[in-house]
């Protein structure tokens, strides 16, 4: 514990920026203990709290683990060194892991799926919100994609990789392609669901604020879908979105 004695008014802070290696540390501020001294005092609190966020990273990001494999410690002792947490809890500690990896010399599947783990996560946290009915999109509302929706376009197949992950299955090796994905929560559960471009499309103008037909239009002047697969699959596409509680009304 730090020193009763000539603290300043800030050293709860102070001490946690220490802790987290965001200032460098005041053995003064510590008593030494019987046998351990205070510069020893502090490097246990110092490991302790090194062990417990890796280790936290690491529970936020099993996609990402699974590819960078043996270098994963590495790479999450890097971020941490370069983005700490800076809240007094773990929550979200790995939220910056993917634009972080954005600016290294990495694979860019290690980036996307870094971006998959995010989505997972905010998706589990995130809000609920009352499902639309089909009599309600009858009704022509004004939609917007619910809070646990995420839609990535990905170029690897890492969601694929994931899944087996996360079910103890063999992982695949990623795939180059292209992977309109929308990752969302039902239930207590998160899932991915690959849509057609088209799908996808109408829902990322959704997503962008635009009224139901301006997403339409979106979809279609944007080249993503022909007029004929639109008139189509358009009924069907929106049954999906009310049962996969994918979009909200906007009131």
């Amino acid at each position: 514990m730090p020193v009763g004695r000539d603290l300043p008014d800030d050293w709860r802070e102070r001490t946690i920026a220490m802790i987290r290696g965001a200032e460098p540390l005041r053995a003064d501020w510590f008593t030494p203990g019987p046998e351990l001294s205070a510069e020893q005092r502090i490097a246990i609190h110092l490991e302790q709290f090194r062990l417990r966020v890796e280790g936290a990273v690491r529970t936020e990001i099993p996609g990402l683990v699974h590819l960078m494999g043996e270098e994963s410690e590495g790479w999450i002792r890097a971020y941490l060194a370069a983005c700490p947490p800076t809240s007094w809890t773990l929550h979200q500690v790995a939220e910056e892991v993917a634009g972080w990896l954005a600016t290294q010399d990495v694979p860019s599947a290690w980036v996307e799926m870094a971006e998959l783990d995010r989505a997972v996560n905010r998706g589990f946290e995130a809000a609920d919100t009352p499902p639309v009915t089909v009599e309600e999109l009858g009704g022509s509302p004004r939609l917007a994609l619910a809070p646990h929706v995420t839609l990535l376009r990905l170029r690897w197949s890492v969601h694929r990789v994931r899944s087996a992950v996360m079910t103890g299955g063999e992982p695949p090796a990623p795939e180059e392609g292209h992977f309109p994905l929308v990752v969302f929560r039902r239930g207590l559960k998160m899932r991915h669901w690959e849509v057609p471009v088209g799908l996808f499309a109408l829902l990322e103008g959704l997503g962008e604020g635009n009224s139901v037909a301006g997403a339409i239009d979106h979809a279609f002047r944007g080249g993503h879908v022909d007029l004929a697969t639109l008139q189509a699959e358009i009924g069907g596409w929106f049954r999906e979105m009310s049962e996969r509680s994918l979009v909200r009304v906007v009131v």
